[in-house]
C-alpha cells in the first residue's frame, strides 16, 4: 500500500525526460550454454536403487465425524 503521497507523484510524473538504455545482445543466453537432454535418461540411479533401505511408516486414518455427532458436541457446548 502507497502512501496518498506517492500515488500522486507518480500522476505527475514526466516520461519525455527518460533516457534509452542500449541494449547489449553479445551475450549467449543460458539456453545456448547448457548440454542438452540425452534422448534415453541415465537410468543407474534407478537400477541401483535399493528398496530395503526404505524406512517402514504406518498409514493414519483420520475419519470425519459425522453430522450426527457433531450437532450433539454442539449441544452439549452449550449446556
Amino acid at each position: 500500500c502507497f502512501p496518498l503521497q506517492e500515488l500522486v507523484m507518480v500522476s505527475f510524473y514526466n516520461n519525455k525526460t527518460l533516457t534509452k538504455t542500449p541494449i547489449n545482445h553479445s551475450h549467449s543466453y543460458p539456453f545456448e550454454t547448457h548440454p542438452k537432454m540425452a534422448d534415453k535418461p541415465d537410468m543407474g540411479e534407478i537400477a541401483s536403487f535399493d528398496k530395503a533401505k526404505l524406512k517402514k511408516t504406518k498409514t493414519q486414518k483420520n475419519t470425519l465425524s459425522i453430522k450426527e455427532t457433531i450437532e450433539q458436541e454442539k449441544r452439549s457446548e452449550i449446556s
